[in-house]
């Protein structure tokens, strides 16, 4: 089970980098029903939505990010990047 939670991951993140967005997307959205608290891949949804134009969306979960890890340096900075 470990071991496809990894593989769901990085395969949404492989996919934001071919900029295949709702790809990633659709599997960030299924581990994230598995795992709630995964940042790594709260974050990678957060950047897709942020890329498809869906600020709104990828606030929510950054402030999901924030809540489970108040310091998360990098969704502060999308934060602050998305908010100008």
């Amino acid at each position: 089970m470990p071991a496809d939670v990894y593989m769901i991951y990085k395969i949404s993140e492989s996919l934001k980098i071919l900029k295949q967005y709702e790809n990633a997307i659709e599997l960030g959205e299924r581990l994230r029903l598995r795992r709630k608290q995964n940042i790594n891949n709260l974050i990678n949804l957060a950047e897709c939505y942020i890329s498809i134009g869906q600020y709104d969306r990828g606030k929510t979960i950054l402030t999901d990010v924030l809540n489970i890890e108040p310091n998360n340096n990098l969704a502060l900075d999308i934060l602050e990047r998305i908010s100008v």
